[in-house]
């Protein structure tokens, strides 16, 4: 019987203790020694002839440096389990190790991924969500070949989760996205990572764009993430949001059939240290339907939007303004209301043209989260309404309402 089965019964407590704290930057206690398990073959020191080690196993290992002080074991674990693997390094002996065991884990093309020293008692890798049918490697080693862990027994032991809110690596190219219906979970595996999600509308409203360091820990996360949106042309919608801590004022309006793409990607990545390498965030696209929502592209006199009474809008990145034609019903003094919805505030102007593009009315005075100008209109004519955000940073993407009255 492989120990996949022993460990269910056995290691409970090792098991239990694992997953409530899933990633654990210091040893702690030691753990109970492991009694039985699957021991690893002694001659698994390269990737050709690396162990198997199967979802929900334990293998006891340990590094024989009485011949050779570069002693090493190899492992690999095929991923079969959507969500997210860690591997954990367990002393499974009641002695001393001094420095202790070094893990490092690689990728099927043995890209590193992490490297973690002086295990000398348990220590729970990252999460890594990887594509069902990769390869993970994990190596084994004394941490500076001092003889400390000389033939003391260690336990492997791998825990897979099944999650469906994870992303699936490698998905570095907006080919490669991860399909995004609501709220994902993801991770940077190392400093040149990019992670790419898509999403697809299938109304006519607008999403509310949420991203939040899960751990809480800001110092954790370096100079923090870089999110950027675009269109399905990979035209750019967004600035480049930074982010260290959480950020959910952004929106973007759809209709039915947009598609987005979010890309993410460390601020920093010159330095594993400045990105924030395998800490995760999670990733949301509130749904909000609504009827009066703006008519895409209404970038230029050419290309606008009627109005009636209402219209709820943003301005992207790439447009800079929007513009909506209003005809008058009858000759009398119109007031036009812009409202910002976000809980930040913008920086936008309101200016009205007639027919023939001739400025009527400019409204000189910025308005960061409402404001009102007036114009005299005459019956049946038609008058452009536009939207502009100033070239400051930080103003796009901001949902508005816009009234006639």
């Amino acid at each position: 019987m492989r120990a996949k089965d022993i460990t269910k019964i056995l290691f409970g407590a090792i098991v239990l203790g694992i997953l409530s704290h899933p990633v654990l930057t210091a040893d702690v206690k030691a753990a109970e020694p492991v009694s039985e398990a699957e021991t690893d073959s002694g001659k698994n020191n390269t990737t050709d002839t690396a162990e198997i080690l199967y979802d929900n196993e334990t293998i006891l290992g340990h590094i024989d440096t009485s011949k050779n002080k570069e002693e090493v074991d190899m492992y690999r674990c095929m991923i079969t389990t959507k969500g997210y693997y860690t591997f954990s390094v367990v002393n499974n002996t009641d002695e001393d190790v001094n420095d202790g065991w070094k893990m490092s884990i690689y990728d099927k093309d043995m890209n590193m991924l992490e490297e973690r020293y002086n295990i000398s008692s348990l220590y729970t890798s990252k999460k890594y969500a990887l594509a069902v049918g990769d390869m993970i490697y994990i190596r084994i080693e004394e941490t500076n070949y001092s003889n400390s862990t000389n033939n003391r027994l260690y336990a492997l032991i791998s825990t897979p989760v099944a999650a469906e809110d994870w992303e699936t690596e490698y998905n570095d190219t907006s080919g490669s996205a991860t399909s995004l219906s609501g709220t994902i979970n993801g991770t940077i595996l190392k400093k040149e990572d990019v992670d790419y999600y898509r999403y697809k509308a299938d109304y006519k409203g607008y999403v509310r764009l949420s991203f939040k360091n899960t751990t809480g820990d800001n110092d954790s996360a370096g100079n923090g993430w870089k999110v950027t949106v675009y269109d399905i042309k990979m035209n750019k919608l967004s600035e480049d949001i930074t982010v260290k801590k959480d950020c959910d004022d952004y929106c973007f309006t759809v209709k039915k059939g947009t598609v987005l793409y979010i890309k993410i990607e460390p601020q920093s990545n010159f330095s594993a240290y400045y990105a924030p390498v395998n800490v995760q965030y999670t990733l949301s696209l509130t749904e909000n339907k609504q009827s009066d929502i703006e008519k895409e592209p209404n970038n230029k006199f050419t290309k606008t939007d009627k109005i009636k009474n209402k219209k709820t809008g943003e301005i992207s990145y790439k447009d800079g303004k929007d513009h909506y034609i209003y005809k008058a019903l009858r000759s009398k003094k119109i007031k036009v209301k812009l409202v910002i919805k976000n809980k930040k505030s913008g920086k936008y102007m309101l200016k009205i043209y007639d027919s023939k593009k001739k400025l009527v009315k400019n409204g000189n005075k910025e308005i960061t989260k409402k404001g009102t100008i007036a114009f005299k209109a005459s019956k049946g004519k038609k008058y452009y309404i536009v939207v502009e955000k100033t070239k400051e940073a930080g103003n796009c993407n901001r949902l508005y309402e816009l009234s006639v009255k």
